[in-house]
This record gives structure tokens, C-alpha cells and sequence, in this order.
């Protein structure tokens, strides 16, 4: 919320979708043919706008025809840590140029029947009005005019795989995110693509005090403590 907020009465301009996006600062640290690693270390930067001592490490597998992303996150300083992370492939929609983006899905784990999404505001930020998404099963169809009201965001989903494929069958990719409680679907009204996102946290309420450790979705990571979690998109013919 206004791009603030507020740790032990500090004020911190943290930048929206966090700090690890587009930060300069992430260093290469391991480089092979099916695996690559990038890490960022605190410091004075961070530190100006996330008060905390930690490493964040992301690593991409890639094994067959699939691709892990894991995440690793050490405290490293000497009192609690909050934060939270959250993942945001995109996935071209449809596969093939003659066909329709709405000739497409995603397929969920279970049936889910109708899903709740939280509405955003014009700041984007979360309401508490909701809309129902229906769903055909666990069969959610992409249309036109889906994200005409920005992303679909599910707080009470119970899956924790997402398959992106054409009604009819034929090539899919599956996006397996167990260690995450809530995801996001979004695209860009009649843009060719669609992302499925895991996510552990979500944005700011529009009626949120601002202050860190009572943001929804927050987790608490104790001195000399780490945390891991990983989702795995898969390519199946």
C-alpha cells in the first residue's frame, strides 16, 4: 500500500512484486549444463528498503523434460524474518498460431467446482469483495474477457497442480507447486500468453496497517534458520 511499509516504525519503499525482481545486485553462482543458481546477500542496498540479514538462493533444474525452480532463504541476522516469495511463469496461449486462445484451459488437480478470487483495487490492491470463478469440474476455461478485472487470485484452492492444455487433449504443461498455498492466474487482456503463478503470500489489503509482520501471508523465519521451496513445470506430450 503506497508502495510503504513499516518495520519497528521505519518506513520501507519496498518495490512492487518485491525485491528480487530485476535486482541487478543477484549473482551467478553455479553454472552447469542442467543447472544454474543465483544468489543475492544482503546488505546496505537491501537493507534500505527490507530490514533483514539473509541469502536468498534461486536455482532452475532442468532434468527431462522438466524445469525445477527452487528457493532458499537464510536468516542470517539475529532476530525474526519476515517475508514472503511467490513465482511468475508465463506460458504462450495457444501453442500453435492457428489456433484460439480460447480453444484452452487449465485443468486442476481436483474439482474445485467454483473458486473464489479476491478483487483488486485501482492500486491493486485486495479487497474484500470476491467474484466466482465457475469451473467446469476442475476445468477452468481462458477467455477473452477473463483478466478484463486484472489477475484471478485463489486463497482457498486446494490443488496444487495447474495443467495448461487444449480441451481436446495434445500437448500440455503441468505447473506442480505443493510447497504453495495460494496461486495466481493472470494475463494482460488479449495478450497471446498466460501465467500460473505459486505463490506463498499475495499483494497488500487495502485496509492493511502497513506494518510488516501483520501482512497477510507473511511467514517468520528464525535467526540462523532456512527455508525452502520449489514448484516444477512440466512439458508432456
Amino acid at each position: 500500500k503506497n508502495n510503504t511499509t513499516y518495520y519497528n516504525n521505519e518506513p520501507y519503499l519496498i518495490p512492487k512484486h518485491g525485491i528480487i525482481r530485476r535486482n541487478d545486485q543477484l549473482e551467478l553462482v553455479e553454472e552447469r549444463s542442467t543447472r544454474i543458481t543465483y544468489r543475492l546477500v544482503s546488505g546496505p542496498a537491501t537493507q534500505k528498503v527490507f530490514p533483514f540479514d539473509f541469502v536468498f538462493e534461486i536455482s532452475f533444474v532442468l532434468q527431462g523434460n522438466s524445469l525445477q525452480v527452487l528457493h532458499r532463504v537464510s536468516n542470517t541476522g539475529s532476530e525474526n524474518m519476515y517475508f514472503t516469495l511467490g513465482g511468475h511463469p508465463a506460458f504462450n496461449c495457444p501453442f500453435y498460431k492457428n489456433e484460439k486462445y480460447e480453444d484452452y484451459g487449465i485443468e486442476l488437480e481436483l474439482e474445485e467446482n467454483a473458486l473464489l478470487s479476491n478483487r483488486l483495487n485501482a492500486d491493486g490492491l485486495i479487497t474484500d469483495q470476491t467474484r466466482t470463478i465457475a469451473l467446469d469440474g476442475n476445468w477452468l476455461p481462458l477467455t477473452p474477457n477473463l483478466f478484463d478485472d486484472d489477475a484471478l487470485i485463489f486463497k482457498t484452492i486446494r490443488s496444487r497442480k495447474a495443467t495448461l492444455r487444449k480441451r481436446t487433449g495434445g500437448k500440455r504443461i503441468e505447473v506442480s507447486f505443493a510447497d504453495f498455498p495460494f496461486l495466481g492466474v493472470w494475463a494482460k487482456p488479449g495478450a497471446p500468453f498466460v501465467c500460473i503463478e505459486p505463490w506463498l503470500g499475495y499483494a497488500d489489503s487495502w485496509d492493511t496497517n502497513q506494518q510488516l509482520q501483520h501482512k497477510d501471508g507473511m511467514l517468520t523465519l528464525e535467526p540462523t534458520r532456512e527455508f525452502n521451496a520449489s514448484y516444477t513445470i512440466q512439458v508432456l506430450l
